[in-house]
């Protein structure tokens, strides 16, 4: 049943290293995904492993060439701690565009989010981490345009790539943004970009008619089509980013700056604190429709967060740009506020804690009904202890006084616990 994928991806192995990539051996897949394949390679040369990211040949036309000729010499001379170092860029024999880049041991923010959920102080750690790397992209007129918690790299404590400078967060010592692939350099190359935002625009409007026909009519031909149209819609859209994190104005194809990358994060911020996506659709054009369309302030103001963990998500998650963030320094001023003033609306949110919270809750409810149930035999004995030695009573006050503590007993069922106690100790003067 394996043979299959195991089949491929060995085929790819073997291609890769003995014809395309002439100074790298010892090729083994990482991972692929929706623009690429990525492969850890030995480089000759630089005497190192790397990481290699290769785009996929099916992507490749004129306009995805000329763009990476234009912004790979850009990509290369960045320098930032918090962003993974690409080495060199190149074409395949095959003409696929690659990037080698730093090899890194961690694990990445989704991978991190699968088994277990970042403490309040790793929060702040990592997503101060992000803004600074953005910071640094956006000051040298880069776009990331696909920031995710795919690429969003946790290197643990200890690591062989971990940097011991920083002991801030226990789990791990740095966060790394990966994956440059549809990085836009401003002002690379105008024309390729008007070209592809132009065919993208176009199909968004045939899928967003598409729902909208669906509603009223639910023949077989109108399905079909619809989905042929979110289909080529979806293959587009992987060159552009991830319809999940994408910003509106991504999403309509239209200009984008800084701002982008900053709603994006704020989407993986959001996800991380609530365990949710942000907005999520069957398909790549409903996912985008609901960034266009639906309302973030509401969805944020649902968790009754504080007011000042409300105001920092309304503002990186508005619809307009001009209401966000208007920079990763700004974004991060806003974080280090909640580091401050926010820290334990950040752990209410944890899942973890919620659980923790609510078994001290039943534990203390379940010591409290022990107390009383004592309380109770307390009170029954001193019933019967507080008759004086050979003292007889009435009638009267011995029906009374069964009377009263029958009643305390029904009180008590009822957990009418201060009435009830009530009624022992009238039952107890009466004996």
């Amino acid at each position: 049943m394996n043979s299959g994928p195991s089949e491929r991806i060995d085929n790819e192995t073997r291609i890769v290293e003995n014809s395309d990539f002439p100074g790298f051996d010892n090729f083994r897949l990482l991972g692929e995904g929706a623009t690429g394949i990525v492969y850890c390679a030995f480089d000759a040369h630089l005497d190192r492993t790397i990481a290699i990211k290769v785009t996929k040949a099916e992507l490749i036309n004129e306009d995805v060439l000329r763009r990476f000729k234009l912004e790979a010499k850009s990509l290369a001379t960045l320098h930032d701690e918090n962003i993974v170092e690409i080495y060199k860029t190149g074409l395949s024999k095959r003409g696929q565009p690659y990037f080698v880049m730093e090899y890194l041991e961690g694990l990445t923010l989704r991978q991190f989010n699968a088994s277990k959920k970042l403490t309040p102080a790793e929060f702040v750690f990592v997503f101060r981490r992000v803004l600074e790397g953005l910071a640094y992209l956006h000051e040298h007129g880069v776009i990331h345009r696909d920031i995710k918690p795919d690429n969003i790299m946790l290197i643990p404590t200890g690591s062989a790539t971990s940097e011991q400078n920083d002991t801030s967060a226990k789990s791990f010592s740095s966060v790394k943004i990966l994956d440059f692939g549809i990085a836009k350099v401003l002002d690379a190359d105008p024309s390729a970009e008007v070209l592809a935002q132009t065919q993208v625009r176009d199909q968004l409007d045939s899928a967003v008619k598409a729902k909208e026909v669906e509603a009223k009519e639910v023949e077989a031909k109108e399905a079909e089509t619809k989905s042929k149209q979110q289909n080529a819609l979806t293959g587009t859209l992987c060159l552009l980013g991830t319809p999940t994190y994408m910003s509106p104005e991504q999403c309509k194809q239209s200009s984008i700056d800084q701002r982008s990358d900053l709603y994006s994060t704020a989407c993986v911020m959001y996800e991380c604190l609530t365990g949710t996506q942000l907005f999520s659709g069957n398909t790549a054009a409903e996912t985008m429709y609901k960034h266009l369309q639906e309302d973030t302030t509401s969805l944020v103001k649902a968790h009754s967060w504080s007011k000042n963990l409300d105001e920092f998500f309304c503002k990186a998650l508005a619809r307009e740009r001009e209401k966000r963030f208007q920079s990763a320094s700004e974004m991060l001023r806003g974080l280090h506020k909640l580091a401050d003033s926010d820290l334990c609306d950040l752990r209410i949110n944890d899942k973890s804690a919620k659980k923790s919270s609510k078994w001290l809750i039943a534990c203390g409810i379940f010591f409290i009904l022990i107390g009383l149930a004592g309380l109770y035999n307390v009170a029954s004995r001193r019933i019967v202890s507080a008759r004086p030695p050979g003292k007889l009573h009435s009638r009267e006050e011995n029906v009374s006084a069964a009377s009263l503590l029958n009643d305390a007993k029904s009180l008590y069922e009822k957990k009418k616990y201060a009435e009830a106690f009530e009624k022992y100790y009238e039952s107890a003067d009466l004996a």
